[in-house]
């Protein structure tokens, strides 16, 4: 069972579940990683990853590591750019970032 989402994370995972309600294959949940990693710790982003995935928090940590070595230049995390973006995305990047 999912944790309870912290205030400061829900509109996160609202943010990602308007995006993609379908779900994540590995791919896109890297890209979508790449994206969040600036805005967030890596503690919450793993947190975040493990409640959207239902992963374990160790491997959606490793997950977190793994998309912090991806290029923002990379076609995919473009696309995943520009789908967050009709879901709210710079509303959100407002609100996390100081």
């Amino acid at each position: 069972m999912p944790h309870e989402i912290p205030p400061n994370l829900q509109s996160t995972v609202s943010l990602l579940k308007r995006s993609y309600p379908e779900g994540f294959s590995d791919d896109v949940l890297l890209a979508v990683l790449r994206l969040l990693y600036a805005e967030l710790s890596d503690r919450n982003l793993a947190f975040v990853a493990s409640h959207i995935t239902g992963m374990e928090p160790s491997v959606a940590l490793n997950k977190v590591y793994e998309a912090a070595a991806l290029d923002v230049s990379d076609p995919r995390v473009q696309a995943a750019a520009e789908r967050l973006k009709k879901h709210g995305y710079d509303v959100w990047l407002a609100e996390v970032s100081p």
